[in-house]
C-alpha cells in the first residue's frame, strides 16, 4: 500500500513539472523574442578603438551604418528564378526527349534552325552564331529530321534598357509548332537583366529549353544540362581567329609586373564590392590596380572620397609610354554590371607576358623616328640573293596577315642578317620596288652608310613630325594597354566595342587569370579543366592574393600559361568554335556510351578535332602518342589511286605494285578503281608477297581518304599510279614518319605564297628550300586524317574536290596542318625522274591540263576562306639518311640506291 502511495505521489509531481514547464517555458521564450527583437532594432555604434587611425577601412562608417537600401536578399532572387526557370530542376533525363536523336545513331544529331520573320532585327552576334550552326555538319533544313532546334528569335540581349531587346518572347515562342514547353530546344544569351542588380531574368519563361548562357550564377546553374558559354563582343572573329600570342617560353617567366588589373571600380549595384577593395593590395611596384569611377552617366551622384585620386592616377598611367614589363598574371574581379561577367567579355584573361614584343617601340635616340632596320653584313663566302628575296617577300606577308597592325608594323625595330657579298644594292632595289607595290603613305626608304668595313643599314623612315609620331604613339600604347589589360564590362561592349583581335585578348595573350568572381560558372566547365589554366581566389580572402600569386612556381606558371594557349587556340578564338564546342558537349551528353573524355578535351588538339565516332581509345590518335608514351605501328598499307584502265602489263602502276610489295614494313595493298572501265580479275595483275585488295572508288576524287574498313594499319602510304619510287625510298620515309605520326611525310613538296598585287594566296610547284605542303601523290599519314576528311570537313568542300577533280591532296594538307599546327616532314628522294609516257589510248595525267594549276590557286583561296586564316605552316626540313650524299665509301651506306639515278 506504501508502495502505491509513494508511485501516485511521483506521477502527480511529473505531471505538476511537465504542465509547469510547457506553460510557463512558453510565456518565457515570448518574453525573450521581445527581448531580442527590440534589441534588434538599436543600432549600435562601432567601438573607438585607441589605434583606429592606422587602421586600413574598407568601408566608411557612414556606409556600414546605414540602410542597406532595397538590394535583393536571396531568398527574394531563387524566388525570382523560380518564376522565371520553372524547370529549375531539369536533367537530360528528365527534359529532353532522346528518341529524336538517336533515330541514326549519332548522325542522327541535327539541328534545326527556325526561320526568322521579315524585318526581324538580328544582332550581328546573333547572325554570326545562326550562320556558323547553318554551315556546320549538323545543320538540317526539315524539322522532321531535327535533333535540337534553335531560336530565329534574337535572344542574346535580355536586357530592357538595351535597343536590341526584343519583347513579346512568351507569345512568340509558343507560335512554334515544335516548341513543346522548351523540351529540344537551344537558347543563347549572353546580357540577362538590367541595371542595377542585373538578375537572371530572361523577360520569359524558357522551360525545359537547354540554355547556353554566359556570366552563369552557380545557384542557378542546371549541371550536366545549361552550358556556360564566353561572353564575346560583335566584332568577334566569325571562323579562324588570331593565334596565341606565346611565341616562346621565356625562362623564369616573370616580367616586370607580376600582377595588374585595369577597369572600372564600380561605385553602386552588383559587383562593386570587391572592386572597390582592389586598392588594398595595390604597392605601386609589382602589383598594380588602375580604376577609375567614370562610369554611366551619373557616377558623380555616387562618388566617393577616393574618386578623385584613382581618376588622377588613371589619367596619368594611361598616359604614360608602354611600361617596359607586362605583368605575369593578371586579377579578375567580379564583372559589372554582372558580377559573374565572364572573363572573355573583350580581353578577360588578364595581361600578356608577350605586350612586350608587340607593342610600340620608343627610341632612346632623337635623332630619328623609331622604324624599321635592315644590317646587312657581308661575309666572305656564298650569295644571299635568294635569303634577300625571302626576307624581303616576307614582309608583304606579314603585312597581309595583320592588316589590323597598319604602320605599326613599319615602325617596329628589327634586325636581319644576309649573307653574302655585294653592297646591298640588290636589298635596296627589293624594299624600294615592295614600297612602291604597297605604296605606305607616311614611310620614306634611306640608306645610311655606318662605320665599319662592309655593314651598311638601309632605314625605311617616318614622314611625319617627331611630334606627331610622340602622339601616335601615345594614342597607340593606350589603345594597346586598355586593350590587352584590362577587362571590358558588359556595357563598354554595348557601346564601344574592341576592335576584332581584343575579344577574350587576354587569354590569347598567354596571361594567367586571377579569378576573383564567388559562384560563377566558369565557361565550358562540363570538359575544361579550368584549375590547369587559371588560378582562382576568393573574393572574401582579396588580400591573400598577392602572397598566393608569388607562391606559384616558374614551372607552374609557364604550365598555365601554355593551357591559355591551348584553350583560346581550341575553343574561344572564334564564334565557330564557341557554337560548335556547345554543341558538341551537347551531342557527347546524348550520346555517352561514345563520348570524348576530359583528356581529350583538354589536349592538343582539342575536342573539336577528336571525333569519338573514330574510337574513343587514346591510343587510335597521332596526337597522344608522345604523352602515353606509345609508339606507332611497324607497319602500313599502301593505298594506290588508280584512274586509268590496265591495256599493258608495262604500265608504272605494275612496277609501283612491285615496289611496294617487296617493303618488309608493308601489310597489304588496296588498289582505290576509280575508272570507267570495270577493274580487271584477279589474274590480270601481278603475284605478290602481301595482300592485294581492289575495291571501287565510286568515280570520286575524295573517296581516296575514305575510311576504308580494310585499312586495319595506323600508317597509310598514299600513291598514285604513275609514282616512281624506289623500295629503299619507301622503307625510310616509313621511319621518318614513326617519329612524325601526326604529320604527313612524304616525297613531292609545294608552297603557298600571299601575292600582294592579285590580294589572294597564291601556289607554287617551284623547287626551293622552302614548303608547306607534301602531295598526298606519294606520302605516308596516320589513317585516322581519312575519318576526320570524311567526316569533319563540310560536304561543299568535298564537292569543290569532286567538281574539279583536284585539289585533294592540298585539302588534305590544310586539315593535318590545322589540326596540329605543324608543316608537313619532307624526306630525301631522287630527282633523276623520267617522265614515262602514258601508252596509247589512255588518257595524259590530269597535272598536264592547263587548267589544272589555276584550279589550284582557287582551291587555296577557297580552303583558307572556310578555315578562316591560312593554316599551312612553311618548313625548311628536309630529312635524310645518314651519310647521304657523303663522299664515303657506298657500302657504308644503308640506303645507297637513293643515291644512284
Amino acid at each position: 500500500m506504501q508502495a502505491r502511495k509513494k508511485y501516485v505521489l511521483l506521477g502527480l509531481c511529473a505531471c505538476s513539472w511537465l504542465v509547469l514547464f510547457y506553460c510557463g517555458g512558453g510565456v518565457q521564450l515570448r518574453v525573450l523574442r521581445l527581448i531580442t527583437r527590440h534589441r534588434a532594432e538599436v543600432l549600435h555604434p562601432w567601438p573607438n578603438w585607441t589605434d583606429r587611425a592606422f587602421l586600413p577601412r574598407y568601408a566608411h562608417l557612414d556606409e556600414l551604418q546605414t540602410d542597406p537600401g532595397t538590394a535583393e536578399s536571396p531568398r527574394q532572387r531563387r524566388q525570382a528564378w523560380s518564376t522565371i526557370y520553372r524547370d529549375s530542376r531539369c536533367r537530360m533525363e528528365t527534359c529532353f526527349d532522346f528518341s529524336r536523336c538517336r533515330r541514326r545513331g549519332r548522325e542522327g544529331f541535327r539541328v534545326y534552325i527556325y526561320p526568322s520573320e521579315k524585318g526581324e532585327r538580328v544582332s550581328e552576334s546573333y547572325r554570326k552564331i545562326l550562320a556558323s550552326i547553318s554551315e556546320s555538319r549538323y545543320y538540317t533544313s526539315d524539322p522532321r529530321e531535327a535533333c535540337l532546334f534553335v531560336l530565329g528569335i534574337d535572344t542574346l540581349d535580355r536586357d530592357q534598357l538595351s535597343g536590341q531587346f526584343v519583347p513579346n518572347m512568351d507569345e512568340r515562342i509558343r507560335s512554334y509548332p515544335s516548341w513543346n514547353d522548351g523540351r529540344n530546344h537551344l537558347i543563347f544569351n549572353l546580357y540577362s537583366g538590367t541595371w542595377p542588380n542585373y538578375t537572371e531574368d530572361l523577360g520569359f519563361n524558357v522551360g525545359q529549353a537547354i540554355l547556353a548562357k554566359a556570366s552563369l550564377n552557380t545557384e542557378y546553374f542546371r549541371p550536366g544540362f545549361d552550358v556556360s558559354i564566353p561572353l564575346f563582343s560583335k566584332d568577334h572573329p566569325q571562323k579562324g581567329g588570331g593565334r596565341g600570342w606565346l611565341l616562346r617560353n621565356t625562362t623564369p617567366p616573370r616580367r616586370k609586373y607580376l600582377l595588374m588589373f585595369k577597369g572600372k571600380r564600380y561605385l553602386t549595384g552588383i559587383g562593386s564590392d570587391t572592386r572597390n577593395a582592389l586598392h588594398h593590395i595595390h604597392n605601386g611596384k609589382d602589383i598594380v590596380s588602375m580604376t577609375t569611377c567614370r562610369h554611366g552617366k551619373d557616377w558623380e551622384k555616387h562618388k566617393d572620397a577616393r574618386c578623385d585620386h584613382d581618376n588622377l592616377e588613371y589619367e596619368r598611367r594611361r598616359r604614360r609610354a608602354s611600361p617596359s614589363g607586362s605583368p605575369s598574371v593578371r586579377l579578375t574581379a567580379p564583372e559589372g554590371p554582372n558580377p559573374q561577367a565572364a572573363p572573355f567579355a573583350g580581353p578577360s584573361m588578364g595581361s600578356s607576358s608577350q605586350l612586350k614584343a608587340v607593342g610600340p617601340f620608343r627610341s632612346s635616340s632623337s635623332s630619328f623616328p623609331p622604324v624599321l632596320f635592315f644590317h646587312v653584313w657581308r661575309p666572305l663566302h656564298q650569295t644571299w640573293t635568294s635569303e634577300l628575296t625571302q626576307r624581303a617577300g616576307l614582309l608583304s606577308d606579314l603585312q597581309q596577315r595583320s592588316p589590323e597592325c597598319g604602320s605599326k608594323f613599319y615602325k617596329w625595330r628589327k634586325n636581319i642578317s644576309g649573307r653574302g657579298g655585294g653592297d646591298g644594292g640588290a636589298l635596296l632595289r627589293l624594299l624600294r620596288g615592295w614600297l612602291q607595290v604597297n605604296d605606305p603613305p607616311h614611310l620614306l626608304l634611306q640608306q645610311i652608310n655606318l662605320e665599319g668595313p662592309g655593314q651598311q643599314v638601309i632605314r625605311v623612315t617616318s614622314r611625319i613630325s617627331r611630334e606627331e609620331e610622340e602622339e601616335e604613339e601615345e594614342e597607340e600604347e593606350e589603345d594597346l594597354f586598355s586593350s590587352s589589360c584590362s577587362r571590358l564590362d558588359e556595357e563598354k561592349l554595348r557601346s564601344d566595342p574592341p576592335p576584332p583581335v581584343s575579344a577574350p585578348l587576354c587569354v590569347q595573350a598567354a596571361c594567367i587569370p586571377v579569378l576573383l568572381s564567388n559562384g560563377w560558372e566558369l565557361p565550358f566547365s562540363d570538359v575544361i579543366q579550368w584549375n590547369q589554366a587559371v588560378v582562382e581566389g576568393d573574393e572574401r580572402l582579396l588580400l591573400q592574393v598577392p602572397s598566393t600569386v608569388r607562391a606559384v612556381p616558374n614551372q607552374r606558371v609557364l604550365e598555365l600559361r601554355q593551357r591559355t594557349q591551348m584553350l583560346w587556340d581550341a575553343y574561344f578564338s572564334s564564334v565557330d568554335k564557341i557554337v560548335l564546342t556547345t554543341l558538341e558537349i551537347i551531342k557527347d551528353r546524348i550520346f555517352s556510351h561514345i563520348s570524348r573524355n576530359k583528356y581529350m578535351w583538354n589536349s592538343l588538339p582539342g575536342g573539336l578535332l577528336v571525333l569519338p565516332e573514330f574510337s574513343t581509345h587514346l591510343a587510335h590518335f597521332p596526337f597522344y602518342y608522345l604523352g602515353l608514351g606509345i609508339s606507332s605501328g611497324h607497319e602500313f598499307t599502301a593505298v594506290i589511286h588508280a584512274v586509268s584502265p590496265l591495256v599493258s602489263q608495262s604500265q608504272p602502276i605494275m612496277k609501283l605494285l612491285q615496289v611496294v610489295s617487296k617493303s618488309k614494313y608493308c601489310s597489304q595493298i588496296i588498289i582505290l578503281w576509280n575508272c570507267e572501265k570495270p577493274p580487271p580479275s584477279r589474274s590480270k595483275w601481278p603475284p605478290m608477297p602481301v595482300p592485294l585488295i581492289v575495291t571501287e572508288g565510286r568515280r570520286k576524287t575524295t573517296s581516296r581518304f575514305l575510311p576504308h574498313v580494310a585499312i586495319e594499319t595506323e600508317a597509310v602510304l598514299s600513291l598514285d599510279e604513275d609514282t616512281v619510287l624506289l623500295t629503299s625510298e619507301v622503307n625510310f620515309a616509313f621511319l621518318v614518319w614513326r617519329s612524325f605520326p601526326d604529320r604527313i611525310v612524304g616525297y613531292p613538296p609545294r608552297s603557298h605564297f600571299w601575292d600582294p598585287l592579285k590580294q589572294a594566296w597564291g601556289y607554287t610547284s617551284k623547287w626551293t628550300n622552302e614548303y608547306s605542303m607534301v602531295l598526298t601523290g606519294a606520302a605516308f599519314y596516320h589513317r585516322y586524317y581519312n575519318f576526320l576528311f570524311s567526316h569533319f570537313l563540310p560536304q561543299s568542300l568535298r564537292a569543290l574536290v569532286d567538281r574539279t577533280a583536284n585539289c585533294e591532296d592540298i585539302l588534305m594538307n590544310f586539315l593535318v596542318s590545322a589540326a596540329t599546327h605543324l608543316p608537313p616532314v619532307k624526306v630525301a628522294q631522287r630527282k633523276q625522274y623520267k617522265e614515262v609516257l602514258p601508252p596509247q589510248g589512255v588518257n595524259s595525267a590530269p597535272w598536264a591540263h592547263p587548267e589544272h594549276f589555276a584550279q589550284r590557286q582557287d582551291c587555296v583561296n577557297a580552303f583558307a576562306s572556310w578555315f578562316g586564316y591560312m593554316p599551312l605552316v612553311h618548313s625548311q626540313l628536309r630529312l635524310d639518311p645518314v651519310l647521304f650524299k657523303d663522299q664515303v665509301s657506298v657500302f657504308r651506306k644503308r640506303y645507297k640506291d637513293l643515291e644512284r639515278a
